[in-house]
């Protein structure tokens, strides 16, 4: 994870050159021995492990990059991610389905059960399709590595984005230029 430079600190961006932190969290389930918390707690199965890593993955895919990861007792993982005000708990179950729950400032508001990954991916699709702006995802979309550090390239964020926005805003101010070139008053 990499501070951008700043006073006080801006922005915190994990680095392209290694796992994303959620990950190694999970992975690291693998290492716990029967017993680790407090005498309770079952070890992870290696399916349940691979299946929170693919969620993740998803969720990452998803420009959800504010996650984090909790071993349950029983052997179930929960895997979490943070949007402005919500929480999608996403808990892996021992059986292997997945318990969803959406909270808005700590508060659940939606809740099902027994899904596959498939159906996760859309409950996030429907999720960004609802609530994000576009603005959120074009910074995104427009990152460049520089010194080991994505930096944004703001000049880039309207056309590389969303194309099709740029192509109706030139052709709006040639309409608009066009109308405001006419005389104002009649000539006499």
């Amino acid at each position: 994870m990499t501070l951008i430079n700043a006073s006080p600190p801006l922005l915190y961006i994990q680095k392209p050159s290694g796992r994303h932190v959620t990950d190694r969290k999970i992975k690291s389930f693998l290492r716990l021995t029967p017993g680790w918390n407090y005498g309770e707690g079952d070890i992870f199965n290696k399916d349940i492990i691979d299946t929170a890593i693919e969620l993740h993955k998803l969720l990452l895919s998803f420009a959800f990059y504010e996650t984090d990861a909790f071993p349950s007792t029983n052997g179930s993982i929960m895997i979490t991610a943070y949007y402005n005000g919500n929480c999608l708990e996403f808990t892996i179950e021992t059986d292997g389905f997945i318990h969803y729950i959406l909270e808005l400032d700590d508060t659940a508001v939606y809740e099902q059960e027994n899904l596959t990954l498939l159906q996760v991916r859309d409950i996030l699709q429907q999720f960004r399709r609802e609530r994000w702006r576009p603005s959120d995802f074009s910074i995104f979309v427009t990152m460049t590595v520089a010194s080991n550090v994505f930096v944004p390239q703001l000049l880039h964020i309207l056309g590389q984005g969303f194309p099709l926005l740029t192509g109706n805003a030139s052709s709006h101010l040639e309409e608009l230029s066009a109308n405001i070139s006419r005389p104002i008053t009649p000539a006499r």
